[in-house]
C-alpha cells in the first residue's frame, strides 16, 4: 500500500485516510533509537524516515496503514521525550492533541507497542522519564493491550557488542523492577523479543489483535472526558514534577553562583566574576524556558484546538507566502529563460542565415563549375567528333591504299605471269629451234662425213632439249 502519512495539524481524524470508529490504530512509543520507524517500516514495506543519530526523525505523530487478513491496520509514529529540539512539554502537548481529537470522534486504540533497545547497558534517565511518560499516557486499565517489546537482539553476539547472556540479563532486570517494566506487566502487559524480521514485527502486531478488544488511554479520558488541563492529567504531572525538580536545581546552582560571584568581586576577581555572572546568566535562561514549560502545561482541549488552529493559519499563511515568492522568482525566472531563449534563437536564426547563404554561394560555385564543365564536355565532344571523323577519313585513305596497292600488286602479278608465260614460250620456241638446229647440223656433218659438226650438231640438239624439259 502506498505511504499514507501525515502530520496533525488541526484535521479532524476522520479527513486523514479515512479513519472511523471501527478502523484499527495501534500506537508506537520508544525513545529515540528504539526502533519505532523501522518497525513501521518493516510492517507496512513503505520508506519511513529512520535516525541513527541522537537526533529524532519523529517530530510530530505520523499515520502509516497495512493490510493484515484483508482490514487496514493504522500505525501511529510518535515522537520519543527525548528529542533533541524540541522541549518535552511540546512533544506532550502534541500527543494529547492527537490523541483527544480521535477520541472525540469515537476512535480508540486497538492497543499500543513500547520499544526498548536491549543493547543499551542500562536504563538512563531519559529511558525511565519516556517510560513513566508512557505508563501515564496509557492507565492501568489499558494494560492488557500493551506490548513491550525489546528490540536490536540480532545486533547481540557480534563482535564488539553484548553478549546473548547479558541481553537476556537485562531483560531479567526491567521485567523485575516496577519502575521500569515490572508494574506494567503484573497489571497485564505482555513482553516480546523483536530480533528485527517481519515475521518477529507481526508477531506483536498479531497479539494486540487476538484481543478483539479496544482502549482508551487515561489521558484521553482525563482531557475529553473528565475536562482537564494538562497539568492536571497524571502524564502532566510527571512531567510537571520533573519541570519543578529542574526549575529548583536551577534555582540552587544559581544561588550558589551568586555567592560565588560576590566572593569573587569582594576579592577583586573580576575575571572569574564575568564567567560566573555567564553560567549564572546561562542557568537563568534555562530556569525561564522550564517556568514558560510549566505555564505551557496549562491547557486544555479546547485550548490546545484554538492554539493549533492558530498555528495552522500562520503555517498555512508562510506557505501561502513562500508560495508567492516561489512564484515571484519563478516568473524571474522564467523571463530570464525567456530572454535566454530569445538571444539563442536570434542567435540561431543568424547562424542559420549564414549557413543558408554559405549553402546559396556553394550551390552558386557548383552550378557555375557545372556550366564551366558542360562546356568542357561540349568541346571535348565536339573535339573527339573531329577527331573520330578524321581518323575515319584516314581509315579510309588507308584502307583506299591497300586496296590500290593490292590491285596493283595483283596486276603486277598477273603481267609478271604473263612475261614468265611468254618467256617460257620462248624458251620452248628456242629449245626447238636448238634442236632443229643441232639436228640440221648433225645432218650436215654426216652427210659431209665431218664429226666435229656432227658432234657439235648433237649436242646442240641435246642442249635445246634439255632446256625444253
Amino acid at each position: 500500500m502506498a505511504n499514507q502519512s501525515q502530520e496533525l495539524m488541526a484535521l479532524p481524524p476522520e479527513e486523514l485516510f479515512n479513519i472511523s470508529a471501527s478502523s484499527i490504530v495501534i500506537g508506537v512509543m520508544g525513545l529515540t533509537g528504539s526502533g519505532k520507524s523501522t518497525l513501521i517500516s518493516t510492517l507496512t514495506g513503505e520508506d519511513v524516515p529512520i535516525g541513527h543519530t541522537l537526533e529524532a526523525c519523529t517530530s510530530e505523530v505520523t499515520i502509516y496503514c497495512a493490510e493484515v487478513g484483508g482490514q487496514t491496520v493504522f500505525f501511529l509514529d510518535t515522537p520519543g521525550f527525548d528529542d533533541t529540539f524540541r522541549p518535552d512539554t511540546e512533544i506532550l502537548k502534541d500527543l494529547a492533541f492527537f490523541l483527544g481529537r480521535i477520541y472525540s470522534n469515537n476512535i480508540k486504540l486497538a492497543g499500543m507497542i513500547y520499544l526498548h533497545k536491549i543493547t543499551d547497558n542500562r536504563v538512563t534517565g531519559s529511558a525511565l522519564k519516556n517510560l513513566h511518560m508512557f505508563e501515564k499516557l496509557c492507565g492501568p486499565e489499558s494494560m492488557s493491550n500493551i506490548v513491550l517489546a525489546t528490540t536490536m537482539w540480532d545486533k547481540l553476539g557480534n563482535e564488539g557488542q553484548t553478549s546473548f547472556e547479558e541481553g537476556t540479563r537485562r531483560e531479567g532486570e526491567l521485567l523485575a523492577k516496577p519502575d521500569f517494566w515490572g508494574y506494567m506487566v503484573r497489571q497485564g502487559s505482555r513482553v516480546f523479543r523483536h530480533d528485527g524480521s517481519k515475521p518477529s514485527a507481526w508477531k506483536l502486531v498479531q497479539h494486540i489483535l487476538s484481543k478483539k478488544s479496544s482502549i482508551s488511554l487515561a489521558i484521553q479520558r482525563q482531557m475529553i472526558d473528565d475536562g482537564q488541563s494538562l497539568d492536571v492529567t497524571d502524564a502532566g504531572k510527571v512531567l510537571q514534577k520533573d519541570l519543578l525538580e529542574s526549575q529548583e536545581k536551577h534555582m540552587r546552582e544559581m544561588q550558589d553562583l551568586s555567592d560565588s560571584m560576590a566572593a569573587a568581586i569582594r576579592n577583586k576577581e573580576f575575571e572569574a566574576a564575568s564567567q560566573i555572572q555567564q553560567l549564572r546568566d546561562e542557568l537563568e535562561a534555562k530556569n525561564t524556558r522550564t517556568a514558560d514549560e510549566l505555564e505551557n502545561l496549562k491547557i486544555n482541549m479546547q485550548r490546545m484546538l484554538e492554539e493549533k488552529d492558530r498555528t495552522h493559519a500562520q503555517e498555512l499563511q508562510m506557505v501561502l507566502e513562500q508560495q508567492r515568492k516561489r512564484q515571484a522568482a519563478d516568473v524571474v525566472a522564467r523571463e530570464k529563460e525567456l530572454l535566454i531563449v530569445e538571444r539563442k534563437l536570434r542567435d540561431m536564426k543568424s547562424e542559420m542565415e549564414q549557413q543558408v547563404q554559405i549553402q546559396k554561394n556553394t550551390m552558386d560555385q557548383f552550378l557555375r563549375m557545372q556550366t564551366v564543365q558542360s562546356e568542357n564536355e561540349a568541346e571535348t565532344r565536339a573535339r573527339e567528333a573531329d577527331l573520330m571523323e578524321k581518323l575515319d577519313h584516314e581509315r579510309l585513305l588507308q584502307q583506299m591504299k591497300l586496296e590500290k596497292e593490292r590491285d596493283i600488286q595483283i596486276t603486277l602479278q598477273r603481267e609478271a605471269e604473263e612475261r614468265a608465260m611468254e618467256l617460257r614460250k620462248t624458251s620452248a620456241t628456242m629449245s626447238m629451234l636448238q634442236v632443229v638446229s643441232g639436228a640440221g647440223l648433225a645432218a650436215v656433218g654426216a652427210f659431209t662425213s665431218n664429226p666435229t659438226i656432227g658432234a657439235a650438231g648433237l649436242r646442240v640438239a641435246v642442249h635445246g632439249m634439255t632446256n625444253r624439259t
